[in-house]
């Protein structure tokens, strides 16, 4: 297999958000640039230079639309998330190139980007803790007892052990999806991406997430939240400084191929 350049690869991924701009806009469904994209967007508008990944965020009514009627949009594209990929053990999607592999950690998939539910969350501080330690004993079963593509046989019998003593995967799935839907995004005060492994909590006042105003990303413009300030100072502070040289290298340890 010939393997995908940086350059190729993020070809490939600035058209796969493309192609998810255009199916949202004819369906009347809510995006915006979310995390590393959207501060690329305002900082560098493009492309953070150490940054090679591209980042969605997507209200949960209009995220559960997408999982369904994205499928089938085009032949190439497939949407691949905890409810329809059992080797999958995230709480959020992906939209990959299927003409494409990716070998990433624990994660075989192809070329992609990432698409992150924004939830209604409660108003209280500590009512929040407790929703989020509840989402997490949930996730960490998930993490444990899925399977992941570069298990030996010796691992892979372990977890089947596991398994046998924990809650079936579509009992902890539909256990998640509860909690999604606990406070409705439409109607919540407080809202954000719930943090399934992140130390920091962050939540926002839910109405940012639904005002959106284009921003340009590599030379084309995609929506964004309109408080984008709110947004990024929230979750990076000073997020118009650059970080330190040690600390500006990418997150994303992977090999990407054309198939």
């Amino acid at each position: 297999m010939q393997e995908i350049s940086t350059e190729e690869l993020k070809k490939i991924q600035l058209d796969i958000l493309d192609e998810v701009t255009k199916f949202c806009e004819q369906k009347n469904i809510r995006m915006s640039l979310g995390y590393g994209t959207l501060l690329g967007a305002i900082r560098h508008k493009g492309y953070i230079p150490w940054d090679d990944d591209v980042d969605i965020l997507m209200p949960y009514p209009d995220y559960k639309r997408f999982l369904k009627e994205f499928v089938g949009y085009k032949d190439n594209l497939i949407v691949q998330y905890m409810g329809n990929d059992s080797s999958y053990r995230f709480t959020f999607a992906k939209v990959y190139d299927n003409r494409t592999l990716l070998l990433e950690k624990t994660i075989r998939t192809g070329v992609y980007i990432d698409i992150y539910p924004v939830i209604g969350f409660p108003k209280e501080r500590e009512d929040f803790e407790a929703f989020v330690s509840e989402f997490r004993s949930l996730y960490r079963p998930l993490k444990k007892m899925t399977f992941r593509y570069n298990l030996n046989l010796l691992q892979r019998l372990l977890i089947k052990i596991k398994q046998l003593y924990m809650p079936s995967r579509e009992k902890i799935i539909h256990g998640i999806e509860n909690i999604y839907e606990r406070y409705p995004f439409d109607s919540s005060e407080y809202g954000g991406v719930i943090p399934y492994y992140f130390t920091f909590r962050r939540y926002f006042r839910a109405d940012i997430f639904r005002e959106y105003a284009p921003q340009v990303f590599e030379g084309k413009e995609y929506p964004a939240v309109k408080d984008y300030d709110t947004l990024l100072s929230g979750t990076y502070g000073d997020y118009m400084t650059l970080p330190p040289k040690e600390k500006q290298i990418t997150k994303h340890i992977f090999k990407a191929y054309w198939k």
